[in-house]
This record gives structure tokens, C-alpha cells and sequence, in this order.
């Protein structure tokens, strides 16, 4: 039943995300809710705090992306629900397959527009400066990284999940 949720909760916010670049609380809100309601049913005490550590842990590992502006609300929200519904075992899954996707598809995406290598220097001299610079210059500057090369990531959320419900036991 679970999983069930989890798919349609994950392909709507895939598609709104697509058409709209949004993923709305209409559709995580519920999920998070019968998740405690589920877990709360099944388990007690137990499987409340079963799906709170998931939905903290959901949370926590997209607030950092968040913060720095390269995931929107609705991703750290999806991933938040996906913590609820199935744990914190699951979820840190889902975040690294998620990563590993995302990491790909920013990739090909940088490539096809000719400033992979630009843009991973940039990465590079950032950390540099940052773990020896006094002055801790980023050169890492968002201005200029530009939209055109974003994607929506509840693409790489969704693939993420589909991947470790088909393979992650």
C-alpha cells in the first residue's frame, strides 16, 4: 500500500514539476500525513517516530541544497514525504541514488551546453579557496551560473525512489 502512495505521490509531483517547475503541498502534505496515520496505526508510538525520523532525515539532507538555492521547497518536501512513508532507511537511499541521478543529468546537461569543464573549475578554485584562503573567496558566484542549465529535480527524485523501491530491500 505503501509503495502505491509513494509512486503516486512521487509521479504527481514529477509531472507538476515538469509542467509548472512546482511541486505543490496539495500532494506532499497528504502523503506525510497518512504516512504518521499509517505508521501511527500499524506501529503505536513506534511507527510515528518511524516515519518523524524519516521525515527529519528527508529534511535534513535537502535544507543545505536548499539554503544555498539549488532546490526549491517542494523538493525538500517531496524527499521529507518519502522519509515519512518508508523511514530514514530508505530515504537516505533515495537521497544518494537521488544525488548520484542528479549529479548525472547536471552533467550531461553541462556538457551539451560546453561549460562542464568551466563550471567544474569554478567548483574546484571554490573549495580551494575555501579550505585555504584567509579571505575565503567562492568563485563559485551564482549570478552567473545561469538558469538555462537547471532541470527540474523531481525528475531525479522520482527516478531515485523508482530505483531504490526496484532494488533497495
Amino acid at each position: 500500500m505503501l509503495n502505491y502512495l509513494l509512486i503516486s505521490t512521487v509521479g504527481i509531483s514529477l509531472y507538476t514539476d515538469i509542467k509548472y517547475r512546482k511541486i505543490f503541498n496539495a500532494v506532499t502534505l497528504p502523503g506525510m500525513l497518512i504516512a504518521f496515520a499509517y505508521h501511527g496505526m500499524t506501529g503505536g508510538t513506534e511507527g510515528i517516530l518511524f516515519s518523524l525520523k524519516g521525515l527529519l532525515l528527508g529534511v535534513g539532507l535537502f535544507l543545505l541544497p536548499f539554503i544555498m538555492g539549488g532546490l526549491g521547497a517542494g523538493d525538500v518536501k517531496l524527499l521529507a514525504t518519502v522519509g515519512a512513508l518508508k523511514g530514514p532507511h530508505f530515504v537516505l537511499q533515495v537521497f544518494l541514488t537521488t544525488a548520484l541521478i542528479g549529479g548525472l543529468i547536471t552533467g550531461v546537461i553541462l556538457a551539451k551546453e560546453g561549460r562542464l569543464l568551466s563550471t567544474l573549475k569554478r567548483m574546484f578554485l571554490s573549495l580551494f579557496y575555501f579550505l585555504f584562503s584567509k579571505t575565503k573567496m567562492s568563485y563559485l558566484n551564482h549570478r552567473h551560473i545561469e538558469a538555462e542549465g537547471s532541470f527540474p529535480y523531481g525528475l531525479a527524485i522520482a527516478l531515485g525512489t523508482l530505483f531504490s523501491i526496484l532494488w533497495v530491500r
